[in-house]
């Protein structure tokens, strides 16, 4: 069975294939509408829409059929990418590129007629073919097969607007993070603590924190040393607490802690730990820490409270 050479850019356009994803379950439907349309169009018994991938080529939309893997090598598609062009036969058993495969030889099919146009994206890259085949010789006429040139530049298009579709949920999702997010410490904000408390639905224990004396740290060491007392309190309120727990930077020198599944006694139980862990000093600063929840000192009581 001849078999065509990769095109010279086959990791270039593997590249751009991947960056397509996944079809979704939104994607489908539509996609077998258009390989029903080049279908019903030709007069052919079957039309599938594959993408060629590096060993495999896989099957996405089909009319007359069941989507599927099969090996690059036994692809009649594949012959499509490598020449980058429409392929066209009355009778694939009469056509020396395509004769000896199985699909034709009878070994897996008997495929006589087939048709396959190129799925080209907007970098010229040919990602796979929409085809039509019919296990017995047909003729198609030349407008019929500009048509089929038209519905690949529908596939193209469906499969494009799914990319940009999960490119534009991954920058919204990235949006919402970062406005979750405290730019310093990169703990959750108090958006992604309010959120949290909305959503909860079990009893919780809230835990406030706050740093006596932070602004003199400020006023005496600059705002930079503020910044790493701040990050160094964050980072160990993080360690110091379980697997579940959330830690918050409620904005300035507050924290707020969730703990799930805590009475008020456990919770009360948990500042003489923190209060140990923050009053370490940060050595990149050499900055005393103020008082209050990081040092130990003059510490005000953390509230607990149940939430149903």
């Amino acid at each position: 069975m001849p078999i065509p050479e990769k095109p010279v850019d086959d990791d270039l356009r593997l590249e751009a294939l991947r960056r397509y994803g996944g079809i979704g379950p939104a994607e489908r439907p539509m996609l077998d509408d258009l390989a029903d349309l080049a279908r019903v169009l030709s007069g052919a018994r079957h039309a599938e829409v594959n993408l060629i991938e590096a060993d495999v080529q896989r099957t996405i939309a089909v009319s007359g059929g069941e989507v599927g893997v099969m090996p690059r090598a036994a692809s009649l598609c594949t012959h499509v990418v490598s020449s980058k062009a429409s392929i066209y036969t009355v009778d694939a058993s009469l056509d020396d590129r395509l004769s000896d495969n199985p699909h034709v030889t009878g070994e897996l099919a008997t495929i006589r007629l087939y048709a396959g146009v190129p799925l080209i994206d907007p970098e010229g890259f040919v990602l796979g073919s929409l085809c039509v085949w019919d296990p017995a010789p047909l003729e198609l006429r030349p407008d019929i097969l500009r048509s089929l040139e038209k519905l690949a530049g529908q596939v193209v298009a469906l499969l494009e607007l799914h990319r940009r579709t999960q490119l534009l949920t991954a920058a919204l999702g990235e949006v919402d993070r970062l406005a979750r997010t405290d730019a310093l410490t990169l703990l959750p904000n108090r958006r992604a603590l309010q959120s949290r408390l909305s959503e909860q639905q079990e009893s919780l224990a809230v835990l406030f924190a706050d740093l006596d004396g932070f602004k003199s740290v400020n006023d005496r060491l600059g705002h930079e040393a503020g910044d790493q007392v701040l990050l160094a309190v964050a980072g160990r309120l993080t360690t110091g607490v379980r697997e579940g727990d959330l830690v918050t930077r409620y904005g300035g020198d507050e924290f707020v802690v969730i703990c799930e599944a805590l009475d008020a006694e456990s919770a009360q139980a948990l500042p003489p730990a923190w209060r140990s862990r923050c009053r370490r000093r940060t050595t990149r600063t050499r900055a005393r820490p103020p008082s209050g929840s990081a040092s130990g000192r003059r510490c005000r009581a953390p509230t607990s409270r149940r939430w149903n």
